[in-house]
């Protein structure tokens, strides 16, 4: 039998990952006009979520099928975030959120932040199968299927105004 290969090391998730990279850059961008700079940090297969982080599970639809993404961004990038929707220029010390709750006003961005995220997515899917994808945001938890333990994770770094944070897609 033949050993299989990590999922890193498939040249279309190489490709993949790249358009996911621009994808969330102009995203971003068009969320918080700013100097956002998102750079593939690895892809591995495993479902590891920072524990104190924004989610989001979203459906993609296809012809050939559909995919469930769960999208987290973690807490120095959701403090990005704020600073950059809040009009910040990066010239003030980054804002400290702590352990805290996040407020109604916070919970609200991130959810425009993680819509415009996923449009851009679909996009980019589109663009990488060669057919259009169509999502939806999921509440319930997909159902089990014979491929629900083929997992790949894309972690990328985020950087605007000198605030580093990480944004995590699981499909």
């Amino acid at each position: 039998a033949k050993p299989r290969a990590p999922v890193s090391a498939n040249p279309s998730a190489v490709k993949l990952a790249s358009f996911l990279a621009d994808s969330c850059n102009r995203a971003l961008t068009r969320f918080a006009a700013a100097s956002w700079r998102v750079a593939l940090d690895r892809i591995e297969e495993t479902t590891f979520l920072p524990s104190d982080a924004y989610a989001r599970t979203t459906r993609f639809e296809s012809a050939s099928g559909s995919m469930t993404v769960h999208i987290t961004l973690d807490r120095p990038l959701i403090s990005a975030l704020i600073e950059a929707v809040m009009g910040g220029n990066g010239s003030e010390a980054p804002f400290e959120m702590g352990e805290r709750p996040l407020s109604a006003i916070e919970t609200g961005a991130l959810g425009l932040a993680c819509d415009t995220l996923t449009d851009q997515m679909a996009q980019a899917l589109s663009i990488h199968f060669g057919q259009p994808f169509s999502h939806f945001r999921e509440d319930a938890p997909a159902t089990s299927s014979p491929f629900a333990q083929e997992l790949a994770s894309f972690r990328f770094l985020v950087n605007v105004f000198g605030h580093s944070g990480e944004i995590r897609i699981c499909m």
